[in-house]
């Protein structure tokens, strides 16, 4: 009995940790707004991508737009659209 009521606790223990390394995963989001710079209406169907890596995403009507799932550290954003300069 006494080697159960010692084991258990560490066992929970040991479990309870795992998951907090795996909860530290971390990954992030970029949200912007894309306007045109002379006017200030937003544009849509503007492709947003980070350089080097498969995540890309357009831009709604209002122009917003919300890349997510994305690892830590400094990220490269490029904009494009047919008709703009990148």
């Amino acid at each position: 009995m006494r080697v159960v009521r010692h084991v258990v606790p560490v066992l929970v223990a040991g479990l309870l940790c795992t998951t907090r390394l795996i909860a530290q995963d971390s990954t992030g989001a970029i949200g912007g707004k894309v306007t045109d710079g002379t006017t200030q209406q937003p544009i849509s169907d503007v492709t947003i991508s980070i350089t080097g890596t498969s995540h890309s995403v357009l831009s709604k009507s209002d122009g917003t737009f919300i890349l997510s799932g994305l690892g830590s550290g400094v990220q490269h954003v490029r904009v494009t659209r047919i008709g703009f300069s990148p």
